[in-house]
């Protein structure tokens, strides 16, 4: 997950210098930072920050995160009873 994190114009301070020929420098910093993460969450202070820019948010993601686990936990438990069934055919027919 790649996140801008800041970009800033910064001027410089104004001085009796200056005059009219002159033109100030304008200085862009940008700066990136990547954040990775493996799990079906992401880590607490990710969390919370997402929590901070829109309430409910954390919550609704652990939500997602259970209900995916449990559909992965159902879906091999039915491969296994499928794997089950199959290797009983099979021996039947060997009878």
């Amino acid at each position: 997950m790649d996140n801008l994190t800041d970009t800033s114009i910064h001027a410089p301070e104004e001085t009796a210098a200056h005059t009219a020929d002159s033109v100030p420098s304008i200085m862009l910093e940008h700066r990136r930072e990547r954040y990775v993460f493996s799990g079906p969450t992401p880590p607490p202070e990710l969390l919370k920050a997402y929590e901070s820019i829109q309430p409910g948010f954390a919550d609704r993601l652990m939500q997602h995160a259970e209900r995916e686990q449990a559909h992965r936990h159902q879906t091999d438990i039915e491969m296994i009873d499928l794997e089950k069934n199959h290797l009983k055919c099979l021996m039947l027919s060997d009878v």
